[in-house]
């Protein structure tokens, strides 16, 4: 859990409720609890969380943009706390690897609007666990066709082989059929 503290006298807080490692699976649903405590004197109408996740080694290229969750009664009394659920899943598409998660939450203070960023960190994004992966498919075909190459290359030496001793028989029996002590020796 990290906490941080805002100039509008509001505390912020974040925690993976499931998932202490942060690890984010590809295509499946990850939630973030975002905990809000007001400390001021007026009231904190909390609007929205959203996040986005980005490349780690350049902030600046932007991965994905992750669904808004909005709040239609996001209120938290003056000396209150109260915690908003942030629901998002990464595409199903993207590469297992680790990537930045900006979470930004947006709320208004006597009407006016402010944005503060809740959690600025990595995040792995793993691959959804399933019977097939396309990663297996891919290998078990490759291995397959491997194998048949393999068998097709040994059945031709085969072939090519037994081509060569017939081959070899007949120039036997075709030099040397009046001697016959010497074909009994080379059929021995």
């Amino acid at each position: 859990m990290k906490v941080l503290l805002l100039k509008t006298q509001a505390t912020l807080a974040f925690v993976f409720p499931k998932n202490i490692a942060k690890l984010v699976k590809a295509g499946e649903e990850t939630e973030l609890l975002v905990g809000v405590k007001n400390d001021g004197e007026s009231s904190l109408n909390v609007v929205a969380i959203k996040a986005s996740i980005h490349l780690p080694v350049d902030h600046r290229l932007l991965v994905q943009n992750l669904t808004a969750q909005i709040f239609n009664n996001g209120s938290v009394p003056a000396s209150a706390q109260a915690t908003f659920p942030y629901i998002f899943a990464v595409s199903k598409f993207l590469q297992p690897g680790s990537f930045d998660l900006v979470g930004t939450i947006i709320y208004e203070i006597d009407e006016h609007p402010y944005q503060s960023t809740f959690f600025n960190g990595t995040v792995e994004v793993v691959e959804s666990v399933g019977f097939l992966s396309i990663e297996s498919v891919f290998l078990v075909t490759l291995g397959i066709a491997l194998l048949v190459l393999l068998g097709l290359w040994i059945h031709g030496q085969v072939q090519n082989l037994s081509k060569v001793q017939n081959l070899f028989a007949l120039f036997v029996w075709k030099h040397y059929d009046k001697n016959l002590e010497f074909i009994m020796c080379t059929h021995l």
